[in-house]
């Protein structure tokens, strides 16, 4: 019924023949006020060019096309249905460009289909939003290359879709190149590992390979898997086989050593026996010669000797016994049992005694007697208890050197309480040294245990520096592995040091020449390091440079210099983050402040959008009125389209 009333305003843009010539009704905007009440109809269609090629006014088209989408928007056009109908692909793409939901412009796309008719939407689109769209909508590579050329200066959000698309194609690209290359490099790898020598680290390298080949097999090709597979099996008998020859190896050695040992103590105990023989030899000529030599003279002077002898005898006795008398006095009893032991050797060559001394002798040991007997009484409790504290300690669970010390420690009180004068000890001596002996025994174990745990360790460290010595020689080229060259200066000192402990003075010699050979890759990783330095102080000038550039050329310098510094190995740790901290700070001020020129861009898009809903705003309200009010309202119809087009561009999704 609407529609009816309408319909008229449609036949011709003319006033009517009967209406009289001052009638002011603006033919124009009415058909513009009444294009926005229409509902789905043929009319609307038509007008819009949907159902034929209409070549009525452009604006009115274009209002058509509006409400077209104002219809789709709320529901009363099923635009899927429309896109069905084979109508002008052309209107369909402006009526979908003018709708909300993207999604319709993006079913149109996909409609067309052909690649280059949507290159040619992307260079040749009527809206900012038909060329995005479009853009996205193309999958192509050639095409997307193609159009990365042609819309570089043109149309800068195109070219970022186009762009990102591009890059990811290069991205993907680049990783599946890289998966091929890691995969055959590695697959070689395998292959030449299954061919080597095996040797002490062939087993660690062989696990490293298959683990790193196990999480590239998925991605491999079937030809790499079967080659990789038949060099694992390969390199897993070449482990079993060295493991093999190894026990072998050292069976073969213990035997030729446990040989060895019995042959050269068997040699040992020759020449000992030999070496004795002979001595015995000479020293019984040498001492028949001096007999005889010293025969004749001796006898000469026998008897004057034998008087002196005897006179100086009885000199030494009476100041021996002297001493020993005047120790008694004072109390010395050990310095008296001393010298009396020595009087008891001087009487051995000594003549018959004069009855002074003979008296003063049996006086001293009287004395000594009574003063043994009371010391023994005194000194005999301690040697019980010493001799149960030793028998307690037999089978003792104490720690072995807690344990050695505790029978030192025994063994020095026995001697201090021994000092003197003591009678018929030897039974007790002997008891306390034999429970000395037995429990001794597992310090003995544990002691031989200790001695064999260094010479074990002193041997690794001697393989550790021969490992060294190889790794150096062979990262001595041009292109060293610098990253295992940092790990081998970080683990190397941490195998050395569980290898302890070892002998004193073979350990120091190998410590210095582990020192030696570290701190010569330590100097290469320094001067390495050093250079790494330098450049990237160079790329940090650079860094600096580009902060006094246009935003888009110091953006784009910086990113290239971000990809050359990830091509710099690292500089020495304590320098490492302060450079990296000094070239981030120039970055960030470049992308901070391109940061804050897009949010100014999007503070004045925002604006124009306010501006723009505000216009139609008014457009709506005037296009609900009727009557006068409606005319005066479509008198403002040109100002509100200029101020309208005078805002300029808005955010891509509005």
């Amino acid at each position: 019924m609407r529609f009816t009333r309408l319909k008229p305003l449609f036949r011709s843009a003319n006033p009517d023949p009967g209406a009289k010539p001052e009638d002011p009704v603006d033919a124009p905007g009415l058909q513009a006020a009444a294009v926005r009440e229409l509902g789905d109809c043929g009319t609307l269609r038509e007008l819009s060019g949907l159902s034929s090629d209409t070549s009525g006014c452009s604006d009115l088209q274009r209002i058509a096309r509006e409400r077209m989408a104002q219809l789709i928007d709320s529901g009363a056009i099923d635009f899927a249905a429309l896109c069905a109908t084979g109508a002008n692909t052309e209107v369909l793409l402006a009526v979908a460009a003018l709708c909300s939901d993207p999604r319709h412009l993006t079913q149109v796309l996909r409609v067309i289909g052909d690649p280059r008719a949507l290159s040619r939407l992307v260079t040749e689109g009527s809206t900012s939003r038909v060329r995005q769209a479009a853009a996205h909508i193309i999958d192509d590579p050639e095409e997307l290359k193609q159009l990365l050329k042609q819309t570089r200066d043109k149309d800068k959000s195109t070219y970022r879709i186009i762009k990102q698309k591009c890059d990811a194609l290069q991205a993907e690209e680049l990783r599946v190149a890289q998966i091929e290359s890691d995969v055959a490099a590695l697959c070689a790898s395998l292959e030449q590992h299954a061919v080597a020598g095996a040797d002490e680290s062939y087993r660690a390298c062989f696990e490293r390979h298959e683990a790193r080949w196990r999480l590239l097999e998925p991605q491999a090709p079937a030809d790499f898997r079967q080659r990789a597979d038949a060099a694992i099996v390969r390199c897993r008998q070449v482990i079993a086989e060295h493991a093999r020859n190894a026990a072998r190896a050292a069976e073969e050695k213990s035997r030729r050593k446990a040989q060895a040992a019995a042959e050269a103590e068997a040699l040992a105990q020759a020449e000992l026996e030999t070496q004795r023989r002979n001595e015995l030899a000479a020293v019984a000529a040498a001492e028949a010669a001096a007999v005889a030599a010293a025969a004749r003279a001796a006898e000469e002077k026998t008897r004057e000797e034998k008087l002196a002898a005897e006179a100086l005898a009885l000199r030494q006795l009476g100041g021996l016994l002297g001493k020993a008398q005047g120790a008694l006095r004072e109390g010395h009893t050990g310095g008296a049992a001393g010298l009396r032991r020595a009087i008891e050797e001087k009487l051995a060559i000594a003549p018959a005694l004069p009855p002074q001394l003979a008296a003063q002798l049996q006086q001293l040991d009287a004395k000594l007697n009574e003063l043994k007997e009371w010391k023994d009484y005194a000194v005999a409790p301690k040697r019980a208890e010493l001799i149960a504290e030793m028998e307690a300690l037999a089978g003792s669970s104490e720690e072995p050197q807690a344990l050695a010390d505790r029978i030192k420690q025994l063994q020095e009180d026995w001697k201090t309480i021994s000092k003197g004068v003591v009678i018929d000890s030897e039974a007790d001596w002997q008891r306390f040294r034999r429970a000395a002996e037995v429990a001794y025994q597992p310090c003995r174990a544990y002691f031989e245990a200790q001695a064999q745990l260094r010479q074990a360790n002193l041997e690794k460290r001697r393989h550790v520096i021969e490992r060294l010595e190889a790794f150096e020689a062979a990262q001595g080229g041009e292109d060293p592995d610098w990253r295992a060259v940092a790990a081998v200066l970080r683990e190397a000192p941490l195998e050395w040091r569980r290898h302890f402990p070892v002998e004193r003075a073979a350990g120091k010699q190998l410590q210095n020449e582990f020192d030696a050979a570290l701190n010569r890759i330590q100097g290469r990783l320094d001067a390495w390091q050093a250079g790494n330095a330098e450049a990237k102080n160079a790329l940090i000038q650079r860094a600096q440079a580009a902060r006094s550039q246009e935003d888009r050329e110091a953006v784009d310098a910086l990113k290239r210099l971000q990809m050359q510094w990830k091509d710099i190995g690292p500089a020495r740790r304590d320098q490492e983050q302060k450079l990296w901290e000094e070239f981030r700070t120039h970055c960030d001020a470049v992308f901070q402040r391109r940061e804050q020129a897009i949010i100014e861009q999007g503070a004045a898009l925002k604006a124009s959008q306010q501006r723009a809903l505000a216009l139609c705003s008014q457009c709506e309200q005037a296009a609900a009125l009727t009557g006068p009010e409606l005319l005066a309202a479509a008198a403002k119809l040109p100002q509100w389209r200029a101020d309208f087009d005078a805002l300029g561009e808005f955010s891509k999704h509005e």
